[in-house]
Formats: structure tokens, sequence, C-alpha cells
């Protein structure tokens, strides 16, 4: 119990201090061959689809998308789900983008739902409501009512890429109560799998779905434990929790963990006692960690390419504040050489997505899906980068933007 109390003084203060202190037409069905689109939030509650020659279409009008009830894009780029509130009435709505057709998937007058994140084969949608976050989950097609599957605040999930499994790490730091539980649809609930989460939110799971990655935390042995005691181990699992393999340790540090889309390296950045610091590349067999990013950046999120070859990477200078000012880079990540593409006032949705970039990866890249442009919400809109320019280009007024079709 000592050891408890006394994490959960050090967490807070190792966490919250860096956050703190500082008829539908043809042209609309979307294809894979389809070029991708912007889906833009704003803050008149409106979703917009926008065309490439700027052209736009209002999709919804009263679209929750604060709060991260932020939209979400279903993997084949043919369906929204967004949050409607409207007459004191939260709901999960579907809209078909080639047909305009809409369907309610969940409505609550009591919860607001945040995190809709797709499956990877598009069958189900999951959320989290209320002050415990807990996680539900509905068939897409509606064929049955949201199920609540776990509870536990924080709350942080992955699909498997077969969509066969949901890993979830709830409650915090193992000394918090928490732990990683996995779910399989058709199941009641999520049942617990490892009891040893360190400083981490979101999981991640191998290319093929044999494995998944986590941060763990090795035993505390000292009580009271210090602040040395804390340690974030990424470690390789395999699905059924065994087996574990240690890639990278990192003393004192709170981790967010990404794997690549097209092998299975993990890239991760440390926040530690005196901040955020660099952005680190491991192998999922394990060996020296490579920084990525360049000396003395702080990284505060980041983001892979589609291709797997570049991430791009956000940091701050001075103090740190969420809505500050940040700047782009793009590092290759075999070469390493790292590009810098200027600097904005960032929104205050997508300075809010950036506290838990790694926990939207299913609904969320500010990459097209060719890897040509970066979009991202500033204060004063929402505006592309070209990479093989490097030139920004505001795009339309908003205050978030993803991306639709194209893939």
């Amino acid at each position: 119990m000592r050891i408890r109390r006394v994490l959960w003084i050090i967490i807070p203060l190792l966490l919250l201090a860096v956050l703190i202190g500082g008829g539908a037409l043809a042209w609309l069905r979307l294809r894979p061959t389809a070029p991708a689109r912007l889906l833009v939030t704003g803050g008149d509650s409106s979703l917009r689809l926008l065309e490439a020659n700027g052209a736009e279409r209002v999709l919804a009008e009263h679209a929750l998308t604060s709060g991260y009830s932020f939209p979400a894009t279903a993997p084949d780029g043919r369906t929204i789900a967004y949050v409607s509130r409207e007459n004191g009435v939260s709901s999960i709505m579907l809209l078909d983008l080639a047909t305009d057709r809409r369907r309610e998937l969940y409505r609550s007058q009591e919860h607001v739902p945040i995190d809709l994140a797709w499956s990877p084969d598009g069958t189900y949608l999951v959320f989290l409501i209320g002050g415990q976050l807990t996680a539900q989950i509905v068939p897409a097609d509606g064929s049955k009512p949201a199920q609540l599957i776990a509870a536990g605040s924080p709350s942080f999930f992955a699909w498997s890429p077969d969509s066969a499994n949901l890993l979830l790490h709830l409650g915090g730091h193992t000394v918090q109560g928490g732990h990683l539980a996995l779910f399989q649809p058709g199941q009641d609930q999520a049942r617990p799998l490892l009891s040893d989460p360190g400083l981490f939110q979101a999981p991640a799971w191998s290319i093929d779905g044999s494995h998944f990655f986590y941060v763990a935390q090795p035993p505390i042995e000292n009580d009271p434990p210090s602040l040395a005691d804390l340690k974030s181990d990424i470690v390789r699992v395999t699905a059924s929790g065994k087996e574990p393999l240690r890639l990278a340790r990192e003393e004192q540090s709170d981790l967010r963990i990404i794997r690549s889309p097209t092998r299975d390296q993990i890239a991760y950045m440390v926040v530690g006692v005196a901040g955020f610091g660099p952005l680190k590349l491991v192998d999922d067999r394990g060996g020296a960690a490579r920084v990525l990013s360049q000396p003395g950046a702080r990284v505060t999120a980041f983001f892979w390419s589609p291709d797997g070859t570049q991430i791009a990477y956000l940091t701050h200078e001075g103090d740190f504040t969420p809505d500050g000012q940040r700047s782009w880079h793009v590092v290759d990540t075999a070469s390493g050489t790292v590009r810098d593409l200027g600097s904005f006032m960032p929104s205050a949705a997508f300075a809010g997505l950036q506290i838990f970039f790694d926990a939207y990866t299913f609904s969320f890249s500010p990459w097209s899906p060719d890897g040509t442009q970066l979009a991202y919400g500033a204060s004063d809109g929402v505006y592309v980068i070209d990479m093989a320019s490097g030139s920004t280009a505001k795009r339309a007024d908003g205050e978030l933007a993803m991306w639709v079709g194209g893939r």
C-alpha cells in the first residue's frame, strides 16, 4: 500500500508537470483509385468534405467535434462515424459518403462518446463513455446494441490486424491497479491478461498479429519506492501474453509507442522528469535503440508515413504549453536525414489530439494516403504541407482535418 500511495504522487508529477507546466454523384463514390479528400471539423459544429479543387460539401451540422469526440473514417473510406449532439442527446451516426444515408448506432442523454475507432475490417466500432471511460463495442451494421466490454480509467486499446482481438490497457500503471486485457468479439467481457503495465498509453500489435508490444514496469522491490524505481521496458510478447522479450528500457520515463505500418519496428518518444525528449526507433528483436530526432529535440507527437519510410514529428521550444507553438520535422528512418518544415500555432482540437496521438492511430493520421502531403489544424485554419516542395498552404477554415479515400 505504501508503494501505491507513493506512486500515485510520483506519476502525476512526472506526467502532469509536463502537460500543465507549460442521389449521389458518381464522383462521390469512394473507390481505391479515388483522390484523397479532407474531412474538416470546425468550431461551428459542422463536418465538411473538402475536394482537391477547393469545393466543399457540408456533411453534418450538429456534429460534436470537441472533447475528443472526433469523427473516424472507415477503413474502406466510404463511411464516416461521427458524434451528433442535438437537444441534449449524443448519438453515434454513420454516414455513407456515396449515398448520404445515415444510420444511428448509439444514443445517450447521459454519456458523450469519445475516441471512436473502427476495427481494421470495418465490422465494429469501439468507443469510450463516462467518467470511468468504459469501453463499448457496437457492430457497424447496427445488428446489435452497444456492449460494455471493459472499464478502467484511463482506457487505451489496439485492434489486431485481423480484427479478431482487441487489446486494452486499463487503469494506468501497475501500482494504480492498471492491467492489460484482451477482448474477442462475441465474448461478454474482456479478460485480464497482464498486470505489469508501466508508464505508457496505447499498446501495438505486430504486423501478423502473433505478438504485441507494450511498456512494462519491472518489479519494484523498495518500500517506499523512489523515482529511480520507475523503469519503462518496451516488451514484445505473444498474443497470449507469453515469452516476453525486452526491446528497450528507459529510466524514469513515460513512453508513447507506435509500430511501423509496414514492419515490426517500434518508434517511441520519451517523456521524462525534465519534460519531452527524443524520438527513437527499435527493432522487434531488440538491439540498441536509434535516436531519430535532432539533438536536443523535445518531441511532443509523431506519425508514421503510410509506407513506413518516414516519420513526421512535432517539437516545442522553451516552456511547454499544450497549445503552444509547434514545429514540423520529417525524418527518413533509414538514413536518419531530418527535414524541417516550419512552425505553427495549433488549433485547440489539434493541440488536444497531440496528447493522445498514439490512441488515435486507428482513426487519424496527418499523412495523405499516398504520403505526399501533411494536413494539420492551426489556430487560423487547416493547412497542408506539400512534401515534395516543402511549401505550406491554407486549405480551409476549421480546427482539424483528416484524410478520406485515396487508398
